[in-house]
């Protein structure tokens, strides 16, 4: 065996290159064995005594990349290849030990939110002024998820996920199923939303239905339930943006919590539970910390003056 690893050691590059090659065949589909040889080929290109390199160096090499802008996206997938070569080195004896085994590209993205890309309540709001409808029965239902959207912070899961059953319109809450990460809640509803609904599902409803037997809130015009994609669609026809604010279901969640949180100053607690975060520091993350610091100023200029 020391003579074979001897032999692959005084092996011209080219050649040990298809030792490589025929390694990694055995563990790897073809495509990604093409794509492990081109990184190593680049890689090798750079460090031909490749076998002498210590994890230090290799931490340099990928700190040059992300100096060149190299996404972490990119460089996770070149690191990839230059692991598989090692496992290749380790395998031939040509290292006595993996140089870069444990090494990890973890690159967290940066806490909080963009709150200058969030929207305002009054620029939400406008979203009801909506073009006159060419269907039927639809300007009650459009009117209604608006306001769920824009109200109760509903994600696109959870309003096109509603049942009729959902609805009380004599409590006046809406029962929101939690989809995903979030939780199961009951949120109040706007007289205003209580009377739309009323009208969407005593009479608009029924003519969407059909023949359909779904007990599912929001129909198409064929009768079948609304889906995410519709829904999108919808929302993206109302209003473009607002200069550089996306208008989308996700962003108007997104401003509704932030609202909460920063303008109607609902204590991180309650908000907590009417948004679904199953922990506070999803929450807390719509803190704007510019707003709590007025809060702080305000609060002690108050007692400054009036003790």
């Amino acid at each position: 065996k020391k003579k074979i690893q001897k032999s692959i050691r005084n092996m011209k590059q080219a050649t040990l290159l298809n030792f490589v090659e025929k390694e990694l065949a055995f563990k790897y589909t073809a495509e990604t064995v093409i794509s492990y040889m081109y990184t190593i080929r680049r890689f090798l290109s750079q460090f031909p005594k490749a076998e002498r390199l210590k994890l230090t160096d290799i931490e340099g090499y990928f700190a040059d990349l992300k100096i060149q802008g190299k996404s972490s996206e990119y460089r996770k997938a070149i690191l990839a290849g230059i692991k598989a070569f090692y496992d290749c080195y380790l395998e031939l004896g040509m290292v006595k030990e993996h140089p870069c085994r444990t090494y990890r590209i973890s690159e967290k993205k940066p806490k909080g939110k963009d709150f200058s890309a969030f929207l305002n309540l009054e620029e939400m709001e406008t979203l009801f002024n909506l073009k006159e409808e060419r269907y039927r029965y639809v300007g009650n239902r459009n009117k209604a998820m608006i306001g769920l959207l824009i109200y109760q912070g509903m994600t696109s899961k959870e309003l096109i996920n509603l049942s009729v059953n959902n609805i009380d319109l004599d409590a006046g809450i809406v029962n929101i199923k939690g989809q995903g990460k979030n939780t199961d809640r009951t949120l109040e509803l706007k007289p205003s939303q209580i009377t739309v609904l009323m009208r969407y599902i005593e009479d608009d409803r029924k003519h969407l239905l059909k023949n359909s037997t779904t007990n599912k809130l929001f129909l198409g015009m064929r009768g079948t339930p609304m889906t995410v994609n519709a829904l999108h669609e919808f929302i993206s026809r109302l209003g473009g943006t607002f200069g550089n604010k996306e208008v989308s279901p996700k962003n108007i969640r997104r401003s509704v919590i932030s609202n909460w949180l920063n303008v109607r100053n609902i204590s991180l607690e309650h908000v907590q539970i009417m948004a679904g975060h199953r922990y506070p520091s999803t929450t807390e993350q719509y803190i704007n910390p510019n707003t709590q610091e007025q809060r702080e100023a305000v609060s002690k200029l108050h007692k400054s003056i009036f003790g």
